[in-house]
């Protein structure tokens, strides 16, 4: 209703909040981009990222997006990084990313129809296995055994 008036009042163009809702059920994720933290917030034509830089990337610009899992271990295992190549080639690498939030991502980025280039890799990469692997962060994250599943069942399609 208010977006309405304000529509009809000034003429201005409102956008609103994509589908996403982040595990604290928020309409954005937290997120680094270079050097600056902010908040990342998938709309439902685009992402936007805020404060600084603020970044626009329009969906029909995107060639792919990655997901990112961090190798190594201890507090890094908790976090991951969504990469977007534009078909400009240009790439923004949105860094730490709480883990617990990849499920809503990665279900609202397929619901784009947006190319996810990582998910068929025949060999999942060192940092996503491991993460899988690692029973501790169940009681965290309580996708994880969503995700493990769709893993296996890629791998049982394969053969």
């Amino acid at each position: 209703m208010f977006t309405t008036i304000l529509c009809g009042l000034f003429g201005a163009k409102v956008t609103k909040p994509g589908k996403l809702r982040s595990r604290q059920d928020g309409y954005a994720v937290k997120s680094s981009l270079e050097a600056e933290d902010g908040i990342l917030y998938p709309l439902e034509k685009n992402f936007f990222f805020l404060p600084k830089p603020p970044t626009l990337i329009l969906h029909e610009e995107i060639d792919y997006v990655e997901f990112e899992w961090h190798a190594g271990g201890g507090s890094n295992m908790h976090y991951f990084d969504l990469l977007f190549r534009l078909k400009s080639e240009q790439e923004h690498l949105f860094r730490n990313i709480q883990r617990n939030e990849y499920h809503n991502l990665y279900e609202f980025i397929s619901s784009k129809g947006l190319k996810i280039t990582n998910l068929g890799d025949a060999q999942p990469t060192v940092g996503i296995k491991k993460v899988l692997e690692n029973d501790d962060d169940d009681a965290v994250d309580p996708h994880l055994k969503h995700i493990k599943m769709k893993l296996a069942e890629m791998k049982v399609t394969r053969r």
